[in-house]
C-alpha cells in the first residue's frame, strides 16, 4: 500500500504546481493538492451501532477521506469512519493532517470545500454570509475551479469499483465493520497502483489529459451528489482562545491569497 498510495515526488509536485498556476495565478501554485470526503453507501442497515452509519443523505454508509493531486492520483486517505462522521473530523485521521508541519513542505497548503475548517495550511471557500460579497464570490469560483479536481479524483476512483456504489457487506460486529472498511482500502490501493502504471505507460499522452478521457470518470461523477455539506462543528470552549488565534491567522492567509489573485487578474487585464 505504501508504494501505491504515496506522497508525490519533487517532479510530480512541480507538475501539480504548474497545473494550478496555469488555472489560477503564480501565487497559488503551492496549493497543489486537495482533500474531499466521499460516502460509500451500504446495501444493508448495520446491526452494529447502526445509527452511527446514518448519513446526511439519509442512507447508511462509510466515510472515506481522499487527498489527491490535480492529475487525479490519490496520495493519502482516511478510512474506518461511519457515515455520520463529519468530514472535518474524519480527515484528521489522514497522515497529511497528522504530519502537516513536515509533509507538504514549501509553504504548501491544501484546497478543501466549505465543510473543512480553514487553517493556515487549509484553504476553503467563504461560507454564508461572507460569500455574498462580490469579491468573495469571485474568489470562491476561482477556488472551485481548482477544487473540482478532487471530485474528479473521487469520481474516477468510484467509477472503477461499482461495489462502492452499494456495498453489499453486512456489518454486525467490529470484525465485519473492519472487513467493510478494508474492502474500501483495497479498492484505493488497486486503483492507485493501476493509475501509476497507466501514467507511466501513457506518459507521452499526458497524464492529466489521459485520465480525463477515462469513461469511468464520467460514470463515477454521474453518481456524485451536489448536496452541500453541513456547517463546520462548533469549537469546544476549552480551546476557544487558541482556536480563535488559529482562525484569525487562517482568515488572514485566505485574504492574502485573495488579494494576490485579484492582483494577478488586474495585471492580466492590463496586459490584454
Amino acid at each position: 500500500m505504501s508504494t501505491a498510495v504515496r506522497f508525490p515526488t519533487e517532479d510530480e509536485k512541480k507538475e501539480a504546481k504548474q497545473w494550478v498556476k496555469q488555472r489560477s495565478c503564480s501565487a497559488w501554485k503551492n496549493g497543489w493538492c486537495f482533500v474531499d470526503g466521499t460516502l460509500v453507501p451500504l446495501a444493508h442497515r448495520p446491526y452494529w451501532y447502526g445509527e452511527s452509519y446514518f448519513d446526511r443523505k439519509c442512507r447508511y454508509s462509510l466515510n472515506i477521506q481522499i487527498v489527491s493531486l490535480p492529475n487525479l492520483q490519490i496520495i493519502d486517505f482516511a478510512y474506518g469512519h461511519t457515515g455520520s462522521t463529519h468530514d472535518a473530523t474524519a480527515w484528521e485521521e489522514t497522515k497529511l493532517f497528522k504530519e502537516h508541519d513536515t509533509i507538504p513542505g514549501d509553504d504548501a497548503w491544501v484546497w478543501a470545500d466549505s465543510a473543512y475548517p480553514i487553517q493556515t495550511w487549509v484553504v476553503a471557500p467563504y461560507k454564508k454570509p461572507e460569500h455574498y460579497e462580490p469579491e468573495n464570490e469571485e474568489f470562491n469560483e476561482a477556488v472551485s475551479r481548482l477544487q473540482i479536481r478532487s471530485k474528479h479524483a473521487i469520481g474516477l476512483f468510484k467509477g472503477h469499483f461499482p461495489s462502492l456504489k452499494n456495498l453489499r457487506l453486512r456489518i454486525d460486529s467490529a470484525v465485519s465493520h473492519k472487513i467493510a472498511t478494508l474492502w474500501c482500502v483495497a479498492c484505493i490501493g488497486i486503483h492507485s497502483f493501476t493509475m501509476q502504471r497507466q501514467a507511466e505507460e501513457k506518459k507521452d499522452e499526458g497524464g492529466y489529459e489521459f485520465f480525463e478521457r477515462d469513461p469511468f470518470l464520467a460514470q463515477g461523477l454521474s453518481d456524485a451528489s451536489d448536496e452541500e455539506h453541513e456547517p463546520v462543528p462548533y469549537t469546544a470552549p476549552a480551546v476557544r482562545s487558541r482556536g480563535n488565534l488559529c482562525l484569525n491567522a487562517a482568515r488572514a492567509f485566505r485574504e492574502k491569497l485573495k488579494a494576490e489573485y485579484f492582483h494577478h487578474c488586474g495585471s492580466r487585464h492590463r496586459n490584454t
